[in-house]
């Protein structure tokens, strides 16, 4: 019992809010009110995972998405790296540029531009965060807009993997730059990384 969200429906449109990656093996369902939040990250927006339940924080069945667990082994390998224990209730919290659940990015950019201003975000991104990994990929002026909110918050330790130099870069990403998603990026730079700030 590791990834949990809570979906709703807007317009005919489906929304993936409030969405963790827990870091430990634990067969209890996880108290909504608790748990000690140690990163947030962000990607575009929510892919194939589907709800099990709509309207309430439950468990996710992830279908076939890989961004989630891929994050959750950086975390724990980082963990791991720098020889500390994993918080009990540690988990991190999935923000995205818009919270439209479709895997095609094509599809879910003609939807969230049609639903417009009732399009709900996360409202967990007001809150403070230590550490927020940027995965949202390159310049695509169809979703630049979105990135706007992100690069006005306040983060302590921003970071993302630059596409480019194959570096890790301590601060949020311009929107032309390619913060490099879980797919295909070199994870050992990723764990040692977090090995260093965790």
């Amino acid at each position: 019992m590791t990834y949990y969200s809570h979906f709703t429906e807007v317009d005919n449109e489906r929304f993936r809010l409030d969405t963790r990656i827990y870091l430990e093996e634990t067969p209890e369902t996880p108290n909504i009110e608790g748990g000690v939040c140690i990163a947030a990250v962000v990607g575009k927006n929510p892919g194939s995972a589907r709800p099990r339940r709509l309207d309430e924080w439950a468990l996710l069945d992830l279908g076939n998405d890989k961004m989630l667990p891929n994050v959750r082994n950086r975390f724990r390998s980082g963990y791991e790296l720098a020889g500390k224990t994993i918080p009990h209730g540690a988990f991190v919290r999935v923000w995205n540029l818009f919270y439209l659940c479709k895997a095609d990015l094509d599809a879910a950019v003609e939807s969230i531009n049609r639903v417009g201003f009732q399009a709900p975000t996360c409202a967990s991104e007001a809150n403070r965060h230590q550490i927020v990994w940027f995965l949202w990929g390159g310049f695509d002026a169809r979703i630049n807009r979105f990135k706007a909110r992100f690069q006005k918050a306040n983060i302590e330790r921003p970071f993302f993997f630059d596409n480019l130099s194959k570096t890790i870069i301590e601060r949020v990403p311009s929107e032309s730059e390619f913060a490099r998603h879980t797919q295909g990026m070199r994870v050992r730079a990723i764990d040692e990384y977090l090995a260093s700030i965790l």
